[in-house]
């Protein structure tokens, strides 16, 4: 398995407010994350540096409307590489972010001796914080996919992928139904802070011991009735 493991989020409310930078950074480290290099347009900050002016590169990231930067967890020595973008005129709106957390570290997530069920548990309570800090429309928790939901399905409320972990806004949640999401067959699915609904299919995103049996993969198909779910 070489491709990464995504936290993907769609649109935000509170992104541009001009504390959400700070709360997502302060979630990293509190989660015992350090963070490397800090960029944003051509200016690049190494935040662990004491001369580093935090406030500058946070000032430049709301002139530039994103950032991204690197951070690593010593505890579980993973390393993720975070892009936030937001009112970006291609994607067609105000509202329109581009909110991605990834990591290389995948073998964690799927070889046994790693113990991917901790290694997944960890990355999602990140998702799930990050979630209740931008309370997005849409998101997922998976391996790099070509079959990704785009932001134009996102802003017609339509579902065409279940992924290892769905994150159902609340737009989504008055489409489909509380009831019948949290009836949904297979997977667990979890009520989040803001009536959002997380919806998980296993313990962990690895490609065998996990991977759904054909008659599981057509009932979640026909529950929400989507053209894919993850293999």
């Amino acid at each position: 398995m070489s491709e990464a493991l995504e936290i993907f989020f769609y649109n935000s409310a509170v992104l541009n407010h001009p504390n959400t930078l700070a709360q997502v950074i302060a979630l990293f480290e509190d989660t015992g994350f350090d963070l490397k290099k800090f960029e944003s347009g051509d200016f690049e900050w190494l935040w662990s540096d004491p001369d580093s002016n935090h406030t500058e590169a946070l000032r430049t990231a709301y002139a530039d409307k994103g950032c991204s930067f690197s951070a690593y967890n010593r505890d579980w020595q993973l390393e993720i590489f975070q892009e936030l973008y937001w009112d970006v005129e291609e994607l067609g709106g105000a509202d329109q972010c581009y909110i991605c957390t990834l990591t290389d570290n995948t073998p964690y997530f799927w070889l046994p001796e790693y113990h991917p069920a901790q290694y997944s548990s960890f990355y999602l309570n990140l998702a799930k914080g990050l979630y209740d800090l931008l309370q997005p429309t849409f998101g997922w928790v998976d391996f790099h996919t070509h079959w990704a939901t785009t932001h134009e399905d996102v802003r017609k409320v339509k579902l065409p992928t279940i992924y290892w972990a769905t994150f159902l806004g609340l737009p989504y949640v008055v489409r489909l139904g509380r009831e019948h999401i949290l009836r949904a067959p297979a997977g667990k699915a979890e009520v989040l802070g803001d009536g959002g609904i997380l919806y998980t299919l296993s313990s962990c995103p690895g490609p065998v011991a996990n991977s759904l049996q054909d008659e599981q993969t057509d009932a979640v198909k026909a529950h929400f009735q989507v053209e894919r779910v993850r293999p």
